[in-house]
């Protein structure tokens, strides 16, 4: 109990901010908000956010919003990346909507519609390393999320 308070009282003295990112950062978090979201409304790329905002502030991830969005590891000889948009590319071939925008800015000035315990999410249904390896909390319209 009291490190979840611990987390807690961190994230509320250091929250990632919008204040603290490049503005290549921060268009680098529209992109990948906008390609892993792109069929869902504002609500969904929030989440899509907070998610990438949690990973930032869990001490088993980096704690930068860049590192975050392009982390991969290589096991035996096969790389996998955290997020699939930056493996296919599609990160790089979207225009964030204004939904995004708005969501992303939400996100880091600390607007949250989950737990932020919750570090994973996959596409609706897909079995995944999410799904088989951590706790289901919950989905949207086209997201699982796990924590």
């Amino acid at each position: 109990m009291k490190k979840i308070l611990l987390c807690f009282l961190i994230i509320l003295l250091f929250p990632v901010g919008a204040d603290a990112l490049s503005k290549a950062d921060k268009d680098l978090f529209y992109r990948a908000v906008e390609a892993e979201a792109t069929e869902g409304g504002y609500e969904e790329k929030l989440a899509v956010a907070n998610v990438i905002c949690n990973r930032v502030n869990n001490p088993y991830f980096p704690n930068s919003i860049r590192a975050v969005i392009t982390e991969k590891h290589t096991v035996k000889g096969k790389t996998y990346y955290q997020f699939c948009v930056v493996r296919d590319n599609r990160i790089n071939k979207v225009t964030p909507s204004k939904d995004t925008v708005r969501a992303v800015n939400d996100a880091l000035s600390g607007k949250w519609i989950m737990s932020d315990k919750v570090t994973f999410f996959n596409t609706k249904g897909l079995k995944s390393y999410a799904r088989r390896n951590h706790t289901y909390w919950g989905s949207d319209n086209i997201h699982d999320f796990f924590y």
